[in-house]
Parts: structure tokens; C-alpha cells; sequence
């Protein structure tokens, strides 16, 4: 089962956001010193000033941790990346690029991986969080398939270590509405690091059925459309 865990930054920005609102609260009564009670002055000056120390710790762990979340996910998606370029024979060995189909012919994703990526996805754009829905309730399809990175000098995202295996690893395909489809290979907006981010997103969200059965001729047609894009 996918995994959604909240960013402990973002939890830190809300605790500052908490804080800043009864600063303002605290802080509002020692200006409006309508009762003349020098003693509750005193008394909110000093919240005032813890508040505002508090709301500076928050600021600064949120930074911290914002600044680490991101390295993390730098590291997940570098090992992503690592294991898409890995390349391995017919008896499942591990092989240098050279030796693998990196010059032969091109190949298109097998129904198995689009079946399990339609259900990573749960029938969703996996530009993350993207609502669109790949099939609709018509058994249409409104999205495409695309690989991430390319061992093409002329695509978007090129990978010099990218072998002809790697490319159709579930690992490297993500699900694209239309609208993110045009941005992302039409317009070449978004980068590696970017495009993986919003896969994980998406496959870890809990807001995803990722029970959805997909038929054999919707699977045909996402094949045949990275055919003509690809091959």
C-alpha cells in the first residue's frame, strides 16, 4: 500500500502561521491599553515577546526541514534514476550499456507495466496533483503515456546512460492528461527531477483508488500512441 506522509516543514509553517495570528491577538491588547492595568501590560509584553520567539523557531525549522525534504527527494529520485539505467540480459544479469539495445530498435511498454501504472495512478494524471482522469466513465481515453527520460539526443529529458529497456521501465513511464502532456512534451517545461517528484506524489497519495482494472484495448491504444510518438 502507497504511503502519504505530510512534510514535517509544512507542519512547521503552520505552527508559525498558529503562532503569528495570537502574536497578533497578544499583541493587539498591549496597545489598547483601555483598562489602564499596568500589570496585565506587563503581563501580555512578556507573551508578546515569547510568542514572537516562538514564531521565529518555527520559521527557522521550517527552512531547515524544507531544505532537507528536498535533498531527500534530490537522493530518492537520483536512485530512481539509477535503477532505470541499470540494463540486464536474458538470464536477468546486470550488463553494461554498450552490451545492452541501446542501438537496436526501439521498443513500446508491455500491457502488464501499463496495467500496473493505470493502477499506481489510480486512473490519474500523475502530474501530481492533477485531478484528470486518464479513462473516463466512458471507457475513453483522455491521456497518454510518456517516458520520463529519453536516450534520444533530439527529446526532452535526454540520458546518454539510458538503454532501450530503461526507457519502458514503470520506473521511467508516467500518465499525462492531455493539458500536462502538451506542457510537459510539447513545450519542455519541466525537468527529470520535477517530473519523478510528481510520479511519487501521485502513487503515494491516499486520495487514489488504486484498485482501477483497465481493459486490454484502452491498454492497446496507450501502446499505440507511444508508438506513433516514439517509434
Amino acid at each position: 500500500m502507497p504511503r502519504f506522509v505530510v512534510q514535517k516543514s509544512s507542519w512547521a509553517f503552520l505552527g508559525a502561521f498558529i503562532v503569528v495570528f495570537l502574536r497578533g491577538v497578544v499583541c493587539g491588547t498591549i496597545f489598547s491599553m483601555g483598562s489602564g492595568n499596568i500589570e496585565a501590560f506587563f503581563g501580555n509584553f512578556e507573551l508578546c515577546i515569547i510568542l514572537i520567539v516562538i514564531m521565529i523557531g518555527f520559521v527557522g525549522m521550517g527552512i531547515v526541514l524544507f531544505v532537507k525534504e528536498k535533498k531527500i527527494k534530490t537522493l530518492k529520485n537520483k536512485l530512481i534514476v539509477e535503477k532505470i539505467n541499470d540494463a540486464y540480459d536474458s538470464e536477468g544479469k546486470k550488463i553494461r550499456i554498450k552490451e545492452s539495445s541501446y542501438n537496436k530498435k526501439r521498443l513500446s511498454p508491455k500491457k502488464e507495466i501499463l496495467r500496473e501504472l493505470l493502477k499506481r495512478s489510480g486512473n490519474r494524471c500523475q502530474f501530481y496533483p492533477c485531478p484528470n482522469v486518464i479513462i473516463d466513465y466512458q471507457e475513453y481515453l483522455q491521456g497518454h503515456v510518456v517516458s520520463i527520460m529519453s536516450n534520444e539526443k533530439n527529446q526532452p529529458n535526454y540520458n546518454p546512460k539510458l538503454s532501450n529497456e530503461g526507457r519502458i521501465k514503470i520506473d521511467n513511464l508516467i500518465l499525462l492528461c492531455h493539458d500536462h502532456f502538451f506542457e510537459v512534451k510539447l513545450h519542455e517545461k519541466y525537468g527529470i527531477n520535477i517530473l519523478l517528484s510528481k510520479k511519487i506524489e501521485a502513487e503515494e497519495s491516499p486520495n487514489r483508488d488504486q484498485n482501477f482494472e483497465s481493459s486490454d484495448e484502452i491498454l492497446e491504444e496507450l501502446i499505440q500512441g507511444y508508438i506513433e510518438r516514439y517509434l
